[in-house]
């Protein structure tokens, strides 16, 4: 398992340095007269062929001058098709919630659309401390109670909050309400 690890940074590493060196139109050697590294480790490198020791890494850095961070970055698709997903509906269906982007290692964000009908509501669930919640209204007129505080949000306008605290979302209007929200959430706390 290590060794597919090591063996999957290598390759990674030789093919980010690879296509900084042609974004920069950098040859080998005027690479290695910048970074001070041989035209025949950076070679070896690029090919993953050799796995760089972290002072290697920081002089290819530095004289690239880029963070070390860039060097160790997996490639990510330029852009990704969110297919709409079933929703999670409460209030008898009168809030629709549609996951649009999950949690997952990369982000420490979540991201949904939410439909709340006519009379519609829900009791929010506190998060975690740190947490923070994005709230922006496309249609209609969203009412959000923090306990004897009450925020009233309508057409574009949007709202950040402290999601660990108590809170309700209320449509108290006769037309159906629209927003997006997305829940933030500190890593490593």
């Amino acid at each position: 398992m290590e060794v597919m690890f090591v063996e999957e940074i290598t390759r990674i590493i030789g093919k980010n340095i690879k296509q900084l060196r042609d974004d920069k139109g950098l040859s080998l050697d005027k690479l290695s007269n910048l970074t001070d590294v041989s035209k025949s480790m950076l070679g070896q490198i690029e090919r993953a062929e050799s796995s760089p020791s972290i002072n290697v890494l920081w002089k290819i850095a530095t004289g690239l001058k880029i963070p070390l961070g860039v060097l160790l970055e997996e490639e990510k698709d330029e852009f990704f098709k969110v297919p709409v997903r079933k929703a999670i509906t409460a209030d008898d269906d009168k809030y629709v919630c549609y996951p649009t982007f999950d949690f997952n290692q990369d982000q420490n964000f979540e991201m949904f659309r939410v439909e709340l009908e006519s009379q519609g509501f829900l009791d929010g669930v506190p998060l975690v401390k740190g947490a923070l919640e994005y709230i922006t209204v496309f249609t209609g007129t969203l009412t959000l109670y923090f306990g004897d505080q009450i925020i009233d949000l309508s057409r574009g306008e949007s709202l950040c909050f402290d999601a660990s605290l108590k809170h309700k979302y209320s449509n108290e209007t006769l037309i159906k309400t629209e927003y997006s929200m997305m829940l933030y959430y500190p890593l490593g706390k």
